[in-house]
């Protein structure tokens, strides 16, 4: 990756490729395509990817277009193979969706590859490389010569100095590929050659070792310097200082001259300069103020713009509002026609009335069951009670008896032998006696007919008061009533319904409800 990144920079790809437009890229790490980057989004390795491979493509002489970053990452490698097969590549050994993550060795291989052949298109070769010869080098090889020669006083070491410097100033610019201002002659040249060429061959010794070691055993003592503690070091400053300023004093006239005619120049650019701009501010002056009239008209329909971008945003905002509540209207408005143009509700209805209806008839049937067998049980009951005596008197015998005594009319008697052949479908009044029965249903008969019952009639009728005949009162009228509601005749009705006993059983039908309701509450009845 590291190669990649030197290669790329050999083809300016920081200025060509990242710069070319803006937003500017960023410019590759040595790790970048090797793994996943955090903090990215998933497909812009993918992208940096496929427009760094165009890019190449393109330096190569290819018409390869640059991949959109929302394009679609299966066509985007499939016309990268395509220029890759044009350019001369092999087909790869692994398939072309492991280019699809960004990363990976396949994805800097295949880059790499692309930079070598775009180097190679453009000519680019590799050298040796030429290193040139230090500035430390140099100073190493003066000093040593300076070192050889310095036996000499303290002037002529100064004086050689002054020499090796200007000698060094030439050989600065024969560096950089310039001429020195003080060229020498050609005999001096000659002549440093020589002496260059003099010191350069190798140097044989022929002084015995032993004998050098002793001489510098003997003369090394006296070498040595012993200097005093700084007794002359202000004297040494002032010699210093003298020699600076007549340094200074040498140098200053021509310093001066050039500083002075750098200045004359320097105030005649201003001149000129503050001149120019004082043509340039004449000219423009109407321009300026132009530009910013012009400007502020600008800022003015920026401000527009911005308010009636809010106030379309604001609109948009509400069209979409509405138009979502138009939908849900629509679709209200469809389904309750839907609903108004289904008929299954009413084929359910009727389904479920005519199944009702079947129950009905099946319960009806079920009470008719029930009440013969409540029937079949109160005469087993009854014939039980009275042992079998048929020949004994029952309720229907004292009310012959009874009607017998009185002079009444046919409804009157039919009623009340209705209401007393009807109190043997209640085993409960099996506890009453059957002359109190017969009493019992000779008033209810009466009360049928609308007629009112005296206690004094009744008494010397049957023996019994009102009083003492109200709880079988009651009775008579509870099993009178349920015999009316219900839907399916016993046989005591069937033996009534008569021609003759039409008006009395309408009589009955009319006002058993007010009746029942007066002698449930003792309405009508003496005290």
């Amino acid at each position: 990756m590291d190669a990649l990144v030197y290669k790329l920079q050999l083809l300016n790809y920081e200025r060509d490729f990242c710069r070319r437009k803006k937003p500017h890229r960023k410019g590759l790490n040595p790790t970048y395509f090797a793994a996943p980057q955090p903090g990215q989004a998933g497909n812009e390795q993918f992208f940096y990817f496929t427009n760094l491979a165009a890019w190449l493509l393109q330096l190569c002489g290819l018409s390869v277009a640059t991949p959109k970053e929302f394009d679609d990452p299966n066509a985007t490698l499939q016309g990268l193979m395509q220029a890759l097969r044009s350019l001369g590549f092999a087909p790869p050994s692994y398939p072309p969706t492991k280019l699809a993550a960004g990363y990976g060795r396949e994805v800097c291989a295949l880059l790499d590859s692309l930079a070598d052949v775009t180097l190679e298109r453009r000519g680019f070769a590799a050298s040796r490389p030429v290193y040139q010869q230090d500035r430390a080098d140099i100073d190493e090889a003066d000093a040593a010569d300076v070192d050889e020669d310095d036996a000499a006083d303290i002037a002529t070491t100064a004086g050689q100095q002054a020499e090796e410097s200007d000698d060094e100033g030439q050989e600065t610019a024969l560096l950089w590929g310039r001429a020195a201002d003080n060229s020498p002659s050609p005999t001096a040249a000659a002549a440093a050659a020589a002496e260059s060429t003099a010191v350069k061959q190798v140097l044989v010794s022929t002084v015995d070792p032993m004998q050098w070691r002793l001489e510098v055993e003997r003369v090394g003592p006296r070498l040595r310097t012993n200097l005093a503690a700084e007794q002359r070091d202000w004297r040494q400053h002032l010699e210093a200082a003298h020699a600076s300023t007549q340094a200074l004093a040498a140098s200053w006239p021509d310093a001066k001259a050039v500083l002075t005619k750098l200045g004359s120049e320097v105030a005649a650019s201003l001149e000129k300069v503050e001149g120019r701009e004082r043509q340039l501010n004449g000219q423009f002056d109407g321009l300026m103020v132009q530009y910013q009239d012009t400007r502020q008209e600008l800022m003015a329909a920026q401000e527009e713009y911005n308010r009636c971008t809010e106030l379309i945003s604001e609109r948009n905002n509400e069209l979409h509002r509405l138009a979502s509540a138009l939908q849900d209207a629509k679709q209200q408005l469809d389904s309750r026609g839907s609903n108004l143009s289904d008929t299954s509700p009413l084929v359910r209805l009727k389904a479920a009335m005519a199944n009702l209806k079947a129950e009905l008839r099946q319960m009806e049937l079920r009470i008719g069951v029930v009440s013969h067998q409540q029937l079949l049980e109160a005469e087993q009951v009854l014939l039980t009670t009275v042992d079998h005596r048929l020949a004994a008197p029952t309720a229907k015998t004292f009310l012959r008896r009874y009607l017998a005594r009185v002079a009444v009319s046919h409804p009157v008697y039919f009623a009340a032998g209705y209401v007393a052949e009807l109190s043997l479908l209640d085993s409960g009044m099996l506890c009453f006696l059957p002359s109190m029965v017969a009493a019992s249903a000779y008033v209810w008969g009466l009360k049928l007919m609308g007629i009112e019952c005296n206690d004094e009639h009744l008494t010397r009728l049957s023996g019994y008061s009102l009083s003492q005949v109200l709880p079988c009162l009651l009775r008579v009228a509870r099993v009178h009533t349920a015999a009316c509601n219900t839907q399916l005749p016993c046989a005591i009705s069937c033996k009534y319904l008569d021609d003759k006993l039409e008006q009395t059983l309408m009589a009955t039908v009319v006002q058993q409800s007010p009746i029942m309701a007066d002698v449930a509450f003792g309405v009508g009845l003496p005290a």
